[in-house]
Formats: C-alpha cells, sequence, structure tokens
C-alpha cells in the first residue's frame, strides 16, 4: 500500500505557541488533528482525543481533491485543519452532529494509519 499526503503551507492566525483561542462568542479558534469522512450526508471531523464528531464545512478543497481518486461511498483521511469550533448544539443533517467546525485552512492531509492520535 502507498502512503499519499499532501501538505499545505498556510500563515498562523493565533500564536504559534498556542493551540487554539477562544473568542467572546465561544467559539474556538485553533489548529485540529484527526480524521475527517465525507459521503452522502456525511461531512464530519473526529478530533483525536474527542470522542464527538463535528459537523464540517469550509475551505475542504485541498481535503476533496486528495480523496477524488478514491472510490465508494465514503471516503477517510487524517487531517490537520485550522478553523472555528461551535459549542454545542444541534449541526448537519437532522441535527445529528453536536458541535461544527468551519474549517478556514487545510494544513494537512494524508492517508489515515492505526497510529494517527496516539
Amino acid at each position: 500500500m502507498t502512503s499519499r499526503s499532501l501538505l499545505v503551507l498556510a500563515i498562523p492566525i493565533c500564536l504559534p505557541i498556542a493551540v487554539a483561542c477562544r473568542d467572546p462568542s465561544g467559539v474556538v479558534v485553533g489548529d485540529f488533528h484527526g480524521h475527517f469522512a465525507t459521503g452522502f450526508e456525511v461531512s464530519s471531523f473526529s478530533p483525536c482525543g474527542e470522542n464527538e464528531s463535528w459537523w464540517t464545512f469550509g475551505e475542504l478543497d485541498a481535503v476533496y481533491e486528495f480523496l477524488a481518486p478514491l472510490r465508494g461511498h465514503y471516503q477517510t483521511a487524517f487531517v490537520s485543519l485550522r478553523g472555528e469550533v461551535t459549542e454545542k448544539g444541534s449541526y448537519g443533517p437532522m441535527g445529528g452532529y453536536e458541535r461544527q467546525l468551519r474549517v478556514t485552512a487545510v494544513l494537512q492531509v494524508r492517508d489515515p494509519t492505526t497510529s494517527d492520535c496516539s
């Protein structure tokens, strides 16, 4: 199996030592790492270290380009994304997600491995 990877350079929004910043509205702005899945009514990000999936939208062209050659109903990738995460609520189709992530930049996308979040 060949491993694929795409590294996207972006200008940091927060200070380099900060992983995430909370704005006054409760939205968390930062860089997030985990697994992205897409398919019928699915645009889901599962961050490393969390037991939840977030509805995901925004600047995802690099991820979709990476996943385009794959076949099947659902595709997954390991990603590093910069964006804004909402407080808990109901998001996505039928309110099936507790949070949503608005992606402002894709920092990395690659094939998933079993050691991604360890």
